[in-house]
C-alpha cells in the first residue's frame, strides 16, 4: 500500500504542477535566461571557401559582421575587447553587411560602434552595405534619433567605405560587390551591374538579404554574404523561415549552386529583444583560398 501510495502522491503533485502552469513557467525561464546568455556571448566563427580562381597565394581573411543592432546586446567595454579580438585575426577586410543599427540606437551609440569597426586595422579597410534597419524609418514610431546625413557622416568619418550597388577592386585579385538593400526603390540589377566585370577575378558580393540568389549566381558572383535573417533569432522563427522559403538560405555556408557558394550570419546579436535561441552571436571569419 505504502509504495503505490508514493506513486498516487507524486502523480498529484505533478498533475498541480502542470495545472499551475508552473513547469511552463521553468521551461521559460530556462529557455529565456539561456537566450540571454547567448545572444551576449559573442564567438568567431569559421569557414574555408575553396576557389579555382587565380588569386595570392597566402590567400584573403575577410571578417563578415552584420545584425549589431547596437544597443541591445554588449555594452560599449565589451564591444571594444572584441574588436581588439577581430583585429588580433589578421583581418585583409572587414565587412559590415548591414543592420549595424536601428531605430533604436542612439545618435552616441551610432557614433561610437562605426568609430570601433572603423579603427579595426586590416590590409584593405573596412567596407558598408546597408541594411533594412541601419536607415530612419519614415513612418510613425520607428524614426531614428539620427538622421540619414548624421549616419553617412559618421560612417564615412570613421574611415569606412559605404557601398551601394558598386565594384571596387581589391589589390590584385577580388571584386568586391556591395548592393543595395532589397528594400531601397534605387537597388540596381545584380546582372547589370556586373555584366561587364571580369570574371576571371574571384567576385565577392555583399547582400544584406538573402534573397536574391538566383540572380546572383548568375551574375558571375563566387561568394556572396549576408546576414539578415538572425538563423531565426528565437526558436523556431528559423524553421518557419526554412519551411516558407522566406529567404534563399537562412543560416550557414554552402554552394547555392556548382559555382556560387554564400556565407548567411547569425548575426552579432538580434533585433529589438534581448534572447537569442537559435545559432550563436556571432561574427564570421572567412579564409578564402
Amino acid at each position: 500500500g505504502k509504495i503505490k501510495d508514493g506513486k498516487v502522491e507524486k502523480a498529484k503533485i505533478w498533475q498541480i504542477l502542470y495545472k499551475s502552469g508552473a513547469l511552463a513557467l521553468a521551461f521559460t525561464l530556462a529557455f529565456s535566461i539561456y537566450g540571454y546568455i547567448n545572444l551576449h556571448n559573442v564567438v568567431a566563427t569559421e569557414y574555408t571557401v575553396k576557389t579555382e580562381k587565380s588569386i595570392r597565394a597566402e590567400g584573403y581573411r575577410i571578417i563578415l559582421i552584420a545584425d549589431v543592432h547596437y544597443g541591445v546586446s554588449v555594452d560599449d567595454g565589451e564591444f571594444a575587447r572584441i574588436c581588439d579580438e577581430i583585429e588580433a585575426l589578421s583581418p585583409d577586410m572587414v565587412v559590415l553587411c548591414g543592420d549595424i543599427v536601428d531605430n533604436n540606437t542612439t545618435t552616441e551609440q551610432m557614433k561610437y560602434v562605426f568609430s570601433q569597426f572603423g579603427a579595426i586595422k586590416s590590409e584593405f579597410g573596412t567596407f558598408y552595405v546597408h541594411g533594412n534597419h541601419d536607415k530612419p524609418f519614415g513612418f510613425a514610431g520607428f524614426e531614428s534619433e539620427f538622421s540619414e546625413d548624421q549616419l553617412t557622416t559618421t560612417i564615412k568619418n570613421s574611415n569606412i567605405s559605404i557601398l551601394t550597388d558598386v565594384i571596387v577592386e581589391i589589390g590584385d585579385d577580388p571584386l568586391l560587390v556591395g548592393r543595395n538593400d532589397a528594400s531601397m526603390k534605387s537597388r540596381a540589377d545584380i546582372t547589370k551591374l556586373l555584366e561587364n566585370a571580369d570574371d576571371s577575378k574571384f567576385i565577392l558580393t555583399l547582400d544584406h538579404q538573402p534573397r536574391d540568389y538566383d540572380n546572383i549566381a548568375a551574375s558571375k558572383t563566387d561568394l556572396v554574404l549576408s546576414g539578415h535573417t538572425h538563423a531565426g533569432q528565437i526558436w523556431p522563427v528559423g524553421f518557419i523561415q526554412e519551411l516558407f522559403n522566406m529567404n534563399d538560405e537562412v543560416y550557414g555556408h554552402g554552394f547555392y549552386d556548382e559555382d556560387t557558394q554564400f556565407v548567411v550570419t547569425a548575426g552579432f546579436a538580434g533585433w529589438k529583444y534581448p534572447v537569442k535561441t537559435e545559432e550563436n552571436a556571432e561574427y564570421v571569419v572567412i579564409d578564402i583560398n
